[in-house]
């Protein structure tokens, strides 16, 4: 209610998972006990039934190759919706055996089917200003 509120429009799962990708990094600060990035790190990937807005978080592990990753692959974004069509978004991702993180920042286009990214996609560890151009598209079927 505070939101609709606030915004004028109904929320939606986005806004969820933005504060819920917020609170588990703070969760992970406050367990780690230090903002060092490779206690934080170590910290999310022990993350184990963390209970947020849109259900339960865990660290979750992939599989390639005919093999199951030994580490998880970590996703945290956010969005902040500015116009009722329009909102700032952010992806970003910490990959086992990348020394940095994959980021992205960008805006997001919502119409009735279709929404839209346009965005910038950067690596932590060699940065190029302003970012790799992306756009993407989802279709609600």
């Amino acid at each position: 209610e505070a939101y609709k509120k606030d915004t004028g429009a109904e929320p939606d799962n986005l806004i969820g998972y933005g504060y819920d990708g917020m609170m588990l990094v703070a969760d992970a600060i406050t367990r780690a006990g230090s903002t060092d990035k490779e206690k934080v790190r170590a910290a999310m990937q022990a993350t184990k039934n963390f209970k947020g807005v849109m259900g339960g978080v865990d660290a979750s592990y992939g599989f390639a190759d005919g093999k199951l990753a030994d580490k998880p692959l970590v996703m945290l974004g956010g969005e902040a919706r500015f116009a009722r069509r329009v909102s700032f978004v952010t992806e970003n991702y910490i990959v086992p055996g990348l020394d940095g993180a994959i980021i992205s920042y960008g805006v997001r286009f919502f119409g009735e089917s279709l929404s839209v990214d346009l965005a910038l996609v950067n690596v932590t560890t060699d940065i190029i200003f302003p970012g790799v151009p992306f756009l993407g598209f989802s279709y609600k079927f």
